[in-house]
């Protein structure tokens, strides 16, 4: 089976290409523009030749472009979180930008020797080991629904919680760090309750932005 960009992410990534091409340098719009003319699933495919790889890059484009477009349309949106997205769709293209790499969560690969198990509450919890540093699964998600596992993501990384994304050929996971405040929280209440109370803290950070800014 070919995998391919579906039409209206590829419109919306050329159209972020064309828009943003004249405020780069001039080895970033020379990348930009032959991206903009080349075939953009022929371009993914050259990058990440391994299909493992290529698929699950493919399905972020999709996810990243959707979750750009929805922000985009929002006006309270948090703007960094729009340039972020967009940072996050042109680096899989293969064009790096002089920006904050740690704004949003990074994607690993899921690999059964960093996976452990602990004892918490009365119940065995799934954790990870990356990089000297333990973290607790908070949300599992098939390719098909990470499109909320990437708006939670992004929502943690807004309140700077620390996180990161692990795929493997059938899902994607989110964890967070084990001594994070909101890991307690999501042991106590779950995501739901969690997600609310970031929702209302993000909305109290923009209102008293603008409250300041008037």
């Amino acid at each position: 089976m070919t995998i391919c960009l579906s039409p209206f992410t590829n419109y919306t990534i050329r159209r972020m290409l064309h828009e943003h091409v004249e405020s780069l340098t001039d080895t970033q719009a020379h990348s930009l523009r032959v991206s903009e003319t080349v075939n953009l699933d022929r371009l993914l495919l050259k990058l990440y030749p391994k299909k493992f790889v290529a698929t699950a890059k493919f399905h972020d484009l999709e996810m990243l472009t959707v979750l750009y477009q929805k922000a985009s349309a929002n006006r309270s949106a948090n703007l960094q979180g729009q340039v972020e997205l967009r940072r996050r769709i042109f680096h899989i293209l293969g064009i790096r930008f002089g920006v904050n790499e740690t704004f949003m969560p990074p994607i690993i690969p899921e690999t059964a020797e960093s996976l452990f198990q602990f004892f918490n509450n009365g119940e065995m919890r799934d954790g990870l080991y990356v990089d000297g540093k333990m973290y607790g699964k908070v949300q599992t998600a098939t390719i098909l629904q990470r499109q909320e596992l990437d708006e939670i993501a992004l929502m943690f990384s807004e309140q700077k919680i620390p996180c990161v994304i692990t795929v493997t050929s059938d899902h994607y996971s989110i964890w967070v760090l084990l001594r994070s405040p909101a890991y307690a929280v999501y042991l106590k209440q779950g995501i739901v309750p969690l997600k609310k109370a970031l929702t209302l803290h993000s909305s109290l950070c923009r209102f008293k932005k603008v409250k300041l800014a008037a």
